[in-house]
């Protein structure tokens, strides 16, 4: 399974299930990124334990992530190489919905007419 990352507002998060609950298992991991290859960073790696699925979600938060430069991104547990990825912030960025959203029959077999409105610009700043 490999890391899953995503930017909602300026924020960018990174996540990784485990099978597993563990007192301080996020203390075995490392998460290091870097923009472009350069000046490679650390991230303090928090977790989530879901009783539902008897899962741990780790994740690693970024603030004001940069738009159109690659992010690479490494988790290690216990020294070793766990996940390796590449990414574009743009290219995983949550939109908000629209609002309004109105479905009607066109009254034409197999079409509906559809209109929304836009969402509200909350992130501008």
């Amino acid at each position: 399974e490999h890391i899953k990352c995503f930017v909602e507002g300026k924020d960018l998060t990174c996540f990784w299930e485990e099978e597993e609950e563990r007192n301080h298992i996020q203390d075995q991991y490392t998460f290091t990124y870097s923009y472009e290859k350069k000046n490679k960073m650390a991230c303090a790696v928090s977790s989530l334990y879901l009783l539902a699925s008897n899962k741990t979600i780790l994740f690693c938060k970024l603030p004001k992530t940069p738009f159109f430069t690659t992010l690479d991104v490494q988790v290690l547990r216990d020294g070793r190489m766990l996940y390796t990825r590449s990414l574009n912030a743009e290219n995983v960025l949550f939109l908000d919905p629209p609002r309004n959203l109105t479905v009607m029959s066109s009254g034409k077999e197999g079409q509906l007419n559809v209109s929304w409105l836009p969402p509200l610009l909350k992130y501008m700043d």
